[in-house]
Parts: structure tokens; sequence; C-alpha cells
């Protein structure tokens, strides 16, 4: 039973993922085939809770494969992501989604 709840998250995490990939690539496209400039680039700091070495990498990894999202550092305390966003619009709901929709899965995955 472990083992097909485990495949099921991968799943809803490769799923996850796809849609993101989709969504982000076609937003970033916009911004470039559209003569005005609507990104708000910025730096935001994600606390997270991913505890292990695998958790933490898989995320930052999740993270820069989005369009439009690098990630830059972890703090040397495991507590905290850099990421580099491209449209930052709300600090805070920025944050929320990395941490309700990525680091989630990622979570669950990995636990």
């Amino acid at each position: 039973m472990k083992i097909l709840t485990r495949a099921v998250a991968w799943i809803h995490l490769g799923g996850f993922m796809l849609y993101e990939i989709l969504v982000s690539s076609l937003r970033v496209a916009w911004e470039v085939v559209t003569p005005h400039a609507t990104s708000r680039p910025g730096i935001i700091r994600v606390p997270i809770d991913c505890t292990s070495p695998a958790q933490i990498a898989l995320l930052a990894h999740l993270v820069t494969l989005t369009p439009g999202t690098v990630s830059l550092d972890v703090t040397s305390d495991r507590r905290a992501l850099y990421v580099h966003v491209m449209f930052l619009d709300d600090r805070e709901e920025e944050i929320r989604s990395i941490k309700d929709g990525l680091e989630k899965r990622v979570r669950s995955v990995l636990p």
C-alpha cells in the first residue's frame, strides 16, 4: 500500500509540474513577443519545511525547471530558499504558491 501511495504522489507531482511548465512557458513567451515589458523581477526568500538534502535538492531543481523562476541559494541552516522570480506581483502570494504547490508535493514523494 505504501508503494502505491508513493507512486500516486509521484504522478501528482509530475502532472503538477507539467501544468506549471506549460502555464509559465506561455507567460514567459507572451512577455517576449509583446512590445510592453510587464515583468517585475525580484528575489524572494522562501522559508522551507523540507528536512532532507534530497527534498531540498528536488525542490530547488523543480523551481529552476519552471520558466520564469531560478533557485539561487539555500541558507546554511537549510531553512530557506532564495528564488529569483520574473513576475513578482505579490511577494506573499509567490511564497505561498511555492510552499503550497511544489514544496507540499516534494514532501509527499520524499518523506
